[in-house]
């Protein structure tokens, strides 16, 4: 019973987990207070962020959002893919991008990105 009661909990949290990174996304700004994210086509919204770590292995990127509902310098990063693998050779943690990211299912893709 108590191992039942143990993985629904585990469930549960790891669902809590997916939906706050999904919220993150969903609440994202251009990082002018208050202005919603610029929505580019369906599923696509530009943000901005700095890099804070690469795994090339894993083919992603963890990024800082700015602007964000909530955001400080504690938030945990959201993890991000690219569309073009080449995007590894051009960033470093702790470089500040622009970015055009789009949706597909439960993951996030950068498609196009400028450092500032």
């Amino acid at each position: 019973m108590k191992a039942k009661i143990l993985s629904i909990v585990l469930v549960i949290g790891i669902g809590a987990v997916g939906s706050t990174a999904a919220q993150d996304v969903q609440g994202m700004s251009s990082g002018a207070a208050g202005k919603p994210a610029t929505v580019e086509k369906s599923g696509e919204v530009r943000l901005k962020g700095q890099v804070v770590n690469v795994d090339e292995a894993s083919g992603t990127v963890g990024i800082r959002l700015s602007g964000t509902v909530g955001s400080n310098d504690a938030t945990a990063p959201t993890t991000f893919r690219f569309q073009d693998g080449l995007a590894f050779n051009a960033i470093k943690p702790g470089d500040k991008l622009s970015f055009i990211a789009e949706r597909s299912g439960e993951r996030m893709t950068i498609r196009e990105f400028s450092k500032e």
